[in-house]
């Protein structure tokens, strides 16, 4: 069966990924003796290690030096170094930490679910999210596993036990990973792990339009955050189906339409914003898909151009896809540690509107921006914003401003600069990258942070009905 749209994805990256260090790391035979006693507790032997380095501070710009290291004891902290915040650059090096790949991928839309299903496939293993059996017709495949999604997903045990039942089922070097997009994050980091190929079938809208995109796979590490572990991944393919989307719930269709969203800021596609904004009211009608098609169509693209031109980071453009995600990051991983989880896009859309006002303060965004993107999000984040200040016990108090910043401390585009400084991503207005000599993250002082989040609450507060 035909795609009713095809994007093709390129992209291209020398080794794991690792950016040019702004400083080095020396790692002692101590720091070894702490992370390996760690390690004995965690799911893979190289974990007390992200432990060590999250407790030391360091960064993707920082690199990692194991000259001082006995040969011997290199495997662990290398594996590490390769996963933490997706690679950071080591010393000594190996010749494959230097070497280019490139390759390119099919994102295929199709209307119908029966497209993305398989008729006969019993040697691939089939990683299925229980939510989306009810799409499924005929036997499954002799090779599966089916698993609850959602957030609870992305953690290191949840890997391990994949690739243990991976193991189990002979090894086959093919996974066919159908979820949302929190199981296919986990999955096909399971997968590059040990070494097999993967594709992607998404069955939400947010996992459509970004978690199966950009070649980002990864899991969380408590307490420090979302994503610290992972890798830069790429799939042999995308098959999604709006067939799927007919059955999501509506703060899980809010939430892909928040992520989307981002990318028309990003692009400056403002009649797109509007008509995605119009559906907050109205959910689509998934089984009418013309206009739906080419909506998702352009919002891919727009992901894919970036990474076409920045797959791991390098020059910092990638970045941009960041936007909303400083702030939306740390509130999500809040409301984790307390239970009460909030879905990524709508954190994400709340993140948008503080990264706006905060750029106003930093006289960056433009006001009739910032007026413009909260008249569009203040209607729906309304509906959100009591759960949000519950979920994350957030107040206006200095010292609920003191928490979030501790928890913005371990995003991951943070650089080295100690605990008083973090480093954001902003608009100047639509389509328009606040860009500098030093890139595009912008820093961010503690104190600033503080101010700006007391004001932008009180705009919640008066967002949450009585």
């Amino acid at each position: 069966m035909s795609a009713d749209r095809r994007l093709l994805i390129s992209w291209h990256s020398q080794g794991y990924g690792q950016m040019e260090p702004k400083k080095w790391h020396t790692w002692t035979a101590a720091q070894v003796s702490i992370a390996e006693s760690q390690s004995v507790k965690e799911p893979f032997p190289w974990v007390g290690y992200l432990h060590v380095a999250k407790q030391l501070g360091l960064t993707r710009d920082c690199g990692w030096d194991l000259c001082q290291l006995l040969p011997g004891t290199h495997m662990n902290v290398r594996q590490a170094a390769q996963n933490y915040l997706r690679g950071c650059t080591l010393k000594p090096s190996v010749r494959q930490d230097f070497e280019t790949f490139r390759g390119s991928y099919l994102y295929e839309v199709y209307v119908e679910t029966a497209a993305v299903m398989p008729r006969v496939d019993n040697q691939a293993l089939w990683i299925i999210d229980r939510h989306a059996l009810k799409h499924w017709s005929g036997s499954l495949p002799l090779l599966h596993l089916i698993l609850k999604g959602g957030e609870g997903v992305k953690s290191l045990a949840q890997v391990a036990d994949l690739i243990q039942v991976w193991r189990k089922k002979g090894q086959p070097r093919h996974w066919n990973i159908l979820g949302g997009g929190s199981l296919c994050d986990s999955a096909a980091y399971a997968a590059h792990l040990s070494g097999c190929t993967f594709t992607l079938l998404p069955t939400t809208l947010l996992a459509m339009v970004d978690a199966c995109v950009g070649g980002k796979c990864g899991v969380n590490l408590p307490p420090w955050g979302k994503n610290i572990v992972g890798a830069f991944a790429y799939p042999q393919g995308v098959k999604a189906a709006l067939g799927f989307l007919s059955s999501l719930s509506t703060v899980e269709v809010h939430s892909g339409l928040c992520e989307a969203l981002k990318h028309t800021f990003i692009a400056g596609l403002r009649e797109d914003a509007q008509t995605i904004c119009s559906w907050f009211a109205r959910p689509p009608v998934w089984e009418k898909p013309g206009l739906h098609l080419d909506l998702l169509a352009r919002n891919c693209k727009v992901k894919a151009e970036v990474i076409a031109q920045d797959a791991t980071e390098q020059s910092g453009l990638r970045h941009c896809l960041n936007y909303g995600h400083t702030l939306g990051h740390a509130l999500e991983s809040l409301a984790i540690a307390r239970q009460q989880p909030m879905e990524h896009g709508i954190c994400v859309a709340f993140g948008i509107c503080f990264a706006n006002h905060l750029g106003a303060a930093l006289q960056i965004t433009e006001p009739d921006f910032v007026t413009e993107v909260e008249t569009l999000l203040f209607p729906i984040l309304a509906r959100y914003s009591r759960r949000l200040l519950v979920s994350t016990g957030l107040g206006a108090s200095s010292a609920d401003a003191a928490q979030l910043w501790r928890q913005i401390l371990h995003d991951k585009k943070k650089r080295a600069t100690g605990e008083t400084i973090t480093h954001w991503i902003f608009l100047r207005t639509w389509g328009c990258l606040q860009h500098t000599s030093e890139g595009y993250l912008t820093a961010v002082e503690a104190s600033l942070f503080a101010t700006q989040w007391q004001s932008f609450q009180q705009k919640i507060v008066q967002l949450t009905p009585c």
